[in-house]
């Protein structure tokens, strides 16, 4: 099922950027399917210690689209709260305020991702297969989400020319 769910969105999304959360918090009631993924891990007292952040688009109540390179664990907690969501580093570990509904789930990044270097002064190029899903342990109710995203038609990219936009 889960390679299944990859291919698919490898052959839906190949040629899409996805941008990461950049910091410009701004209240989006439109969006509801938009949510914070945080990739923890534990210590030796089972303690949930984040490592890293990235964002994701719920598919359908249990399955959420996210990048590959953000997967720096398999262990994803993912949550829709409006925030204000906020974080800090303390003693070298993300710590996260603001969030009051968590989903688990596990991740599961398209076993094609690799980062290249390319020749542009050997920058990370993150723009192929660079897709995962992860698969929630409990649905999220329509409460909290009361619309999944769309994915673009598959092969729609091959039909624009050079730097035409997309609106879907």
């Amino acid at each position: 099922l889960v390679t299944a769910i990859l291919a698919l969105l490898t052959i839906a999304l190949t040629a899409t950027q996805v941008n990461a959360i950049n910091g410009n918090r701004q209240i989006d009631n439109t969006h509801s399917f938009v949510g914070l993924v945080i990739f923890y891990e534990e210590d030796a007292n089972g303690n949930q210690i984040p490592v890293s952040l990235s964002s994701g688009i719920l598919l359908s109540p249990t399955v959420m689209l996210t990048t590959a390179h953000s997967c720096q664990t398999n262990q994803a907690i993912v949550c829709f709260d409006q925030g204000p969501i906020t974080w800090s580093i303390n003693d070298d570990q993300i710590q996260i305020n603001g969030v009051t509904s968590t989903y688990q789930g596990s991740a599961f990044p398209n076993p094609e991702f690799t980062i290249r270097l390319t020749s542009n002064g050997g920058m990370p190029e993150f723009m192929h297969n660079d897709l995962a899903i992860i698969i929630l342990n409990n649905p999220v109710p329509t409460s909290v989400v009361d619309t999944y995203a769309q994915l673009p038609t598959a092969g729609i990219v091959d039909t624009l020319k050079a730097k035409t936009g997309v609106t879907l």
